[in-house]
């Protein structure tokens, strides 16, 4: 683990499992192609997997895990930024077509 949390793809697919496995979601949310009385079972063993993946990389790795963490936060923020600038630009363009 401490090899994988040592380079920047590593972190990224660890911090892929801790989302998809839906450690920060409750485990009664519905999933497609899960049948609702086996929603919370289905759930549950996907977030203890994601849970025990998240440990893991923090005790193999803990300065890699919060640079993992500065990364995702990071990512996001120059995601929405260039939403931002798109829908600036959008605005523009029509803005230019009216004159």
């Amino acid at each position: 683990m401490f090899a994988v949390m040592s380079t920047e793809p590593g972190r990224r697919v660890i911090r892929r499992i801790i989302v998809r496995g839906g450690i920060y979601k409750s485990v009664f949310r519905q999933r497609e192609g899960v049948r609702p009385e086996d929603t919370p079972v289905f759930n549950g063993a996907q977030r203890d997997f994601a849970q025990w993946v998240h440990d893991e990389a923090m005790e193999a790795h803990p300065l890699g895990f919060e640079k993992m963490n500065l990364e995702a936060r990071l990512a996001k923020a120059l995601e929405e930024r260039a939403d931002l600038v798109d829908e600036g630009t959008a605005e523009e363009d029509e803005g230019n077509d009216n004159a």
